[in-house]
């Protein structure tokens, strides 16, 4: 396995960072193209490599999943078994995965647009798995995700399940088999 290394850089107007890990043969393609099209825009932090030679057993696990966990139906008063909901999701993570981590009660609204817009206040648990490229990318793994998301959205009457796969929000809608 070759050298991996993560560079890291910061907008230079204050906007976000951006960190990308990239491996030794496309060093020099990449080290061009920051030079020539993002460093005139931002300040470089780090170049560094990530030794996981070193390591031999260690796995990168760098796409981060995130579900949401609804606490109400979509009629925003009906409560929902949470509890229940977040141990399914995390033994679905941990049998797909390998593992998650469920994070307390947030705060967050939905509208509605079903519904004339309404207001859908809620208290999600934010469950976060972080997984391997391959791992996100195997069509048996993703059913599994798509299953479980249009089957919490069905038995808790939900309007849309949220979840975000590598900075992307994906809306389940449509919960049937």
């Amino acid at each position: 396995m070759s050298p991996r290394w993560l560079v890291v850089l910061r907008h230079a107007d204050g906007g976000p960072s951006m960190a990308r890990m990239i491996a030794s043969e496309e060093f020099a393609e990449a080290e061009r193209f920051f030079l020539r099209v993002v460093l005139p825009r931002s300040i470089l932090i780090a170049i560094m490599p990530i030794r996981t030679q070193k390591y031999p057993t260690m796995r990168s696990k760098c796409v981060l999943i995130v579900l949401f966990v609804p606490s109400v139906q979509r009629d925003a008063a009906t409560p929902i078994d949470q509890h229940r909901w977040v141990g399914a999701a995390l033994e679905m993570f941990a049998t797909v995965f390998g593992g998650a981590t469920a994070y307390p009660k947030a705060r967050g609204v939905w509208r509605d647009d079903d519904r004339d817009g309404a207001l859908v206040f809620d208290e999600p648990v934010v469950v976060h798995c972080y997984v391997t490229t391959e791992a996100v990318h195997a069509n048996k793994n993703l059913d599994m995700l798509g299953e479980f998301c249009r089957h919490m959205g069905r038995e808790t009457n939900q309007g849309e399940v949220g979840l975000i796969i590598d900075g992307e929000y994906l809306a389940f809608r449509d919960f049937g088999d």
